[in-house]
């Protein structure tokens, strides 16, 4: 299966974007995690390094050792015939972090609640929901 659509964007003087969403979504952050693994492992003459974030890869490069027209071409033709799989990238490591609210560790959870209007319990659900969706955009393997 192949990555779909992308865009290549020069990014200052030394580096490159490959950017595969304006928007962040699963899917984008599946191919971005992909394929900066797997051009992690390539090592790529003249890039010192690639950030994979939510829809993009930052490819860094020394000017001195590979130019940004060749850089390109080669990112191209790797997608070009990547075999990137149906399901998307594998999921990635799988982390629990004890969170304790209110009392001695959380002294203003009455205070968060009452000024939202809801209940601490709701104050509480809320933030383990978006906080276990960010973990989920943020971690990869």
């Amino acid at each position: 299966m192949n990555l779909g659509s992308y865009e290549l964007l020069d990014y200052g003087d030394s580096a490159i974007l490959i950017e595969f969403s304006k928007v962040v979504t699963d899917e984008a952050w599946s191919k971005v995690h992909w394929l900066a693994k797997a051009l992690s492992r390539e090592e790529i003459p003249g890039v010192t390094t690639i950030y994979p974030t939510y829809t993009t890869i930052l490819m860094s490069f020394n000017c001195l050792s590979t130019d940004r027209d060749s850089l390109k071409k080669y990112i191209t033709d790797y997608i070009g015939r990547a075999d990137y799989p149906a399901e998307g990238a594998a999921a990635g490591a799988r982390y629990r972090f004890p969170v304790v609210f209110g009392g001695e560790w959380g002294p203003d959870l009455p205070f968060v609640a009452e000024h939202l209007g809801v209940s601490e319990e709701t104050v509480i659900q809320t933030f383990c929901a978006d906080f276990r969706k960010i973990l989920t955009f943020a971690t990869f393997g």
